[in-house]
């Protein structure tokens, strides 16, 4: 399985796209994630394996594999909530398009946004690490031990274990 993550920047028919993806056309098949709480990549390929791995192994808590890689960046298990927070709202102009597939597919998803893709070292403009810190618990003494990306991916693998 290969995940295709591409950041946008200025996007302006967010609005359409999410009327795309709810009402689940084939064409559109992806995620569309808000920026803001991503670190790094490898953040969103860890949820994206947990999701893949749900799927096939019939255990997926959401409808799709996409709604499940929002669900599995999160930290509750409340799925409302979880799409809430890692799915963009209608205003947002920066995002990343998440996509399991082909080059082909994944083409057609990027080419229905309108908006400017960027490299990933503008993830650091876009996002916000407090922001992370909060949303995730990651306390001041957690934060002088270990690196912001390893605490944020233990919580999402460890999302599930009780």
């Amino acid at each position: 399985l290969r995940v295709h993550l591409i950041i946008f920047r200025n996007v302006k028919n967010t609005k359409i796209l999410l009327d795309e993806i709810l009402s689940s056309k084939e064409e559109s098949a992806c995620a569309i994630i808000r920026v803001k709480y991503i670190c790094d990549p490898l953040q969103i390929a860890i949820a994206g394996g947990k999701s893949f791995m749900s799927k096939q192994n019939s255990r997926m808590v959401t409808k799709n594999v996409y709604t499940e890689l929002l669900y599995n960046l999160s930290t509750t298990k409340n799925i409302t909530k979880s799409l809430k927070t890692f799915g963009v709202d209608k205003d947002d102009t920066d995002m990343i398009l998440a996509h399991f597939g082909d080059e082909v597919s994944l083409e057609k998803a990027a080419s229905r946004i309108d908006g400017q893709q960027v490299e990933w070292t503008e993830l650091a403009q876009i996002n916000n690490l407090e922001e992370i810190s909060r949303y995730y618990n990651i306390n001041k003494v957690e934060a002088s031990v270990t690196n912001l990306l390893d605490s944020v991916i233990t919580r999402i693998a460890t999302k599930n274990v009780d």
